[in-house]
């Protein structure tokens, strides 16, 4: 699979050893009775899931439904961020602006998009939106290619599409990964969360859907 960005392509290669269906299902469930005994956090649980596991786990496969994106993300600082140093991160600058998005926020199917802005000096609004999909791990942050007065680009989960992320935009319907005319992709990194607070100690954080008005 190939992520883009704006300055470039990276290409992003696993290995997926093959796995009879009936073996990742007894896995699943080993997990889900040792969660009685002890809590597993959901980044435990996404490190060591190979994107194999993910699919046999989904059930919802090309599986259309509309999701809509948070709208107005909920951040918090990097000092009250409660992250651990290994969980990894999508991080953005932008207008000057960091922020980190926690990977493990934007794993289930309601968070994977997240229809953010940032405004400048003069009161403008700068819409972008950040989409990740967990079965895939992949992370693509999108942007108009025009000015707008809009502070949410409004773009939705339409569900699963060949094992990927479907989205939604002003009626158009395209896959994650796909060209979309009217928007454009924005710069971002991909860091362990210890790795981009020393880079960006000024960060704030996506607290996640816990408290996210809908």
């Amino acid at each position: 699979m190939m992520e883009k960005y704006s300055g470039g392509a990276q290409h992003v290669s696993e290995s997926c050893p093959q796995k009879p269906a009936f073996l990742l299902i007894c896995a699943a469930l080993v997990s889900m009775l040792a969660g009685c005994e002890q809590s597993i956090s959901k980044d435990d649980m996404l490190e060591g899931m190979s994107q194999e596991s993910r699919r046999a786990m989904n059930s919802m496969v090309n599986t259309p439904f509309i999701v809509e994106g948070v709208v107005s993300p909920e951040f918090v600082s990097a000092v009250e961020a409660k992250l651990r140093d290994s969980d990894r991160v999508v991080g953005i600058v932008i207008n000057g602006q960091p922020r980190a998005y926690p990977l493990a926020r934007l794993s289930a199917m309601s968070d994977h998009v997240i229809n953010d802005h940032v405004s400048t000096s003069e009161g403008k609004s700068l819409p972008f939106t950040v989409t990740y999909c967990d079965m895939a791990d992949c992370v693509r942050v999108l942007e108009p290619t025009s000015e707008t007065t809009q502070e949410s680009l409004g773009i939705r989960t339409l569900g699963l599409l060949d094992e990927g992320l479907a989205l939604q935009w002003q009626g158009k319907d395209f896959k994650q990964l796909d060209a979309v005319d009217g928007l454009q992709d924005v710069p971002y990194q991909r860091k362990t969360w210890a790795e981009w607070k020393a880079e960006f100690p000024d960060t704030i954080v996506y607290k996640g859907r816990t408290s996210q008005k809908r």
